[in-house]
C-alpha cells in the first residue's frame, strides 16, 4: 500500500511561548492570515498551567512552506517570542525554525526544583506563623 506523500506533511514548531494566551493570540493571527496552525502544550490538560513556562506552548504548522510563511508573518507582526539569538527571516529553513523555537522557553536546571521547594517551605512557614498570630 503506497502512501500519498502530499497527504503526509511534517509538523514544524514555528514559535514557543511561555503562556497559552500568547500562543492563542499568535495562532489566531495566523488563522486570519490564512495559515492553519495549532498549539502543542504539555500542561496536563490545563490542570497545571505552571508547566507552560517550563515546557513552553508550541505553535505548530504543517509543511515547510507554511512554516516559512508563518515565521515571516509572526516576525513582521512582532509576535515572535524573544529567542536566545536573532534569526534572519531570509533563507530560513524548517530545521532552523525547529532548532530555535523548540527549545524550552524557561530552561529548568536541577536547582530550579530546590528553589521551588524552599519557596514552598517559606510560604508554609509564613502562613503558619500568621495563623498562630491571628488565632492565639
Amino acid at each position: 500500500m503506497a502512501q500519498d506523500e502530499s497527504a503526509q506533511q511534517q509538523s514544524t514548531v514555528v514559535a514557543s511561548y511561555s503562556a497559552r494566551h500568547d500562543a492563542e493570540i499568535a495562532r489566531d493571527y495566523l488563522d486570519e492570515a490564512g495559515i492553519s496552525a495549532f498549539m502543542r502544550v504539555d500542561d496536563a490538560g490545563g490542570m497545571h498551567p505552571e508547566l507552560q513556562r517550563v515546557h513552553g506552548v508550541h505553535l505548530v504548522v504543517l509543511g515547510d512552506e507554511a512554516a516559512r510563511e508563518a515565521h515571516k508573518a509572526l516576525q513582521e507582526a512582532g509576535m515572535l517570542p524573544r529567542s536566545k539569538e536573532n534569526v534572519n527571516a531570509e533563507g530560513i529553513n524548517a530545521e532552523d525554525i525547529n532548532a530555535e523555537a523548540g527549545d524550552p522557553v524557561v530552561e529548568a536546571t536541577p536547582w530550579s526544583a530546590v528553589w521551588a521547594l524552599l519557596a514552598t517551605f517559606a510560604l508554609i512557614g509564613a502562613l503558619t506563623a500568621l495563623m498562630l498570630f491571628l488565632f492565639s
